[in-house]
């Protein structure tokens, strides 16, 4: 008799967790996404979009954060890959300049050439590396150009890490010449 009381409420619990609870989960989720998109319209219109601007924003980072998930994807599947990050921060320098593009939307404009270049242009690269390294037997041929991937892939690793090392810099003289104003307005403010 115990034995079947305990059972059934085991039995209930797991059906509870496994069924109900999830779907309470994912109505809360659903409704968490709907107001993070609000909130995230809210800001971009904010930061001076209108609506057509938010449409051409959205679906450009849509396809920067697919190319940046991609290319996250083959690390681990090729050793190589995953040392050129290790070397260069290529990767991480992607989804740090894509974070900056979300918080200011301004940005957009000034990394054209990562999001309609460099991003693209690596996931071809890494998907072409990807198609050579599983290719057999492995020739000579195969080989160098393998070597040449990986040449090109550091090279634009090395770049993309460059440019947000860059638009590290640009913020901070923009501090600087915010601040350089600031105080000769009060050195201004002191002769008046």
């Amino acid at each position: 008799m115990w034995k079947t009381i305990i059972f059934l409420g085991i039995a209930y619990l797991i059906v509870k967790y496994l069924f109900l609870d999830k779907k309470e989960n994912n109505n809360k989720f659903k409704n968490n996404i709907k107001k993070n998109k609000a909130n995230k319209i809210q800001h971009y219109k904010e930061k001076g979009l209108d609506d057509k601007d938010i449409d051409i924003f959205r679906d450009t980072m849509k396809e920067a954060r697919d190319n940046i998930k991609f290319w996250n994807s083959q690390l681990p599947k090729y050793e190589k890959l995953d040392i050129i990050e290790e070397q260069t921060a290529g990767l991480e320098s992607s989804k740090k300049i894509f974070q900056a593009i979300v918080e200011e939307p301004a940005e957009m404009t000034k990394e054209n050439d990562f999001l309609y270049k460099d991003l693209p242009n690596m996931v071809t690269l890494v998907k072409k590396y990807g198609e050579l390294t599983d290719v057999r037997p492995e020739t000579q041929e195969v080989k160098m150009e393998l070597a040449e991937r990986l040449y090109y892939i550091t090279k634009l690793s090395e770049k993309i890490t460059k440019n947000y090392q860059a638009m590290l810099i640009d913020d901070v003289d923009e501090i600087k010449h915010a601040l350089k104003e600031k105080e000769i307005e009060e050195k201004v403010e002191e002769y008046e």
